[in-house]
């Protein structure tokens, strides 16, 4: 008679947790990835982190408001280049 060892329920409910993220990835058209880090922010942080994220810094805007309308006015101003 085999014995079963310690790891097999620990590989089996591994194995359906896998399966669960892929089917939640799919019916919801997120990446695995995703669902991995809601469920770890609903674990660590409650329901409410997980359903909204938190702010991200982002890159500095490398032009100003003002610059960024000065540059949009001179594209916009300008011939098209040849061919298009």
């Amino acid at each position: 008679m085999r014995h079963a060892s310690s790891s097999e329920p620990r590989s089996c409910l591994q194995r359906t947790l896998a399966k669960m993220t892929r089917a939640i990835a799919v019916t919801v058209a997120v990446g695995e990835s995703t669902v991995y880090r809601t469920k770890r922010r609903f674990v660590e942080m409650g329901l409410e982190a997980a359903l909204n994220e938190q702010a991200r810094p982002g890159a500095q805007r490398k032009l100003s408001g003002k610059e960024e309308a000065l540059l949009l006015i001179a594209t916009a101003c300008t011939d098209p280049p040849p061919g298009r």
